[in-house]
């Protein structure tokens, strides 16, 4: 069975190829800050579009725990945004990602504070093309 922490990153870094044809993209390991043990292992994407150097698209991306996300979970992941947010005059874009599927009553909470949320994704591809039709919608 192949490493969940290793799929994690390998869809990361695929997907950071795939966004370099369309602005710059980088990988950054901002979340990992939160986790306990954490390593270079959980790392998240930033997209700076070709047509809009002044924002900047943050996406983490992590798999589905084997008990599932709770609602702790998701309002952590306000910590993370202001965390990411905090002393920068750019604006910040925020997602979460994962492959797994998100409840209805969770996916709808993250998006009333402000997120893109992308379920169901479990590869380069999906990721990439999620993100390139989210920003393309934010221009």
């Amino acid at each position: 069975m192949e490493d969940l922490f290793y799929s994690e990153l390998s869809i990361i870094q695929e997907t950071k190829k795939l966004l370099e044809a369309h602005g710059e993209s980088e990988i950054v390991y901002v979340t990992a800050e939160f986790a306990p043990f954490s390593n270079q292992q959980r790392p998240d994407l930033q997209f700076t579009p070709n047509y809009a150097d002044d924002k900047v698209f943050f996406i983490e991306y992590k798999f589905k725990p084997a008990n599932g996300f709770d609602e702790n979970y998701f309002k952590s992941i306000l910590e993370h945004r202001e965390f990411v947010q905090e002393d920068t005059d750019i604006e910040i874009k925020y997602a979460f990602a994962t492959n797994g599927r998100i409840e209805e009553k969770s996916q709808q909470f993250l998006v009333n504070n402000g997120f893109a949320v992308f379920s169901k994704v479990r590869s380069a591809n999906e990721l990439f093309n999620s993100i390139i039709e989210w920003s393309n919608l934010n221009p």
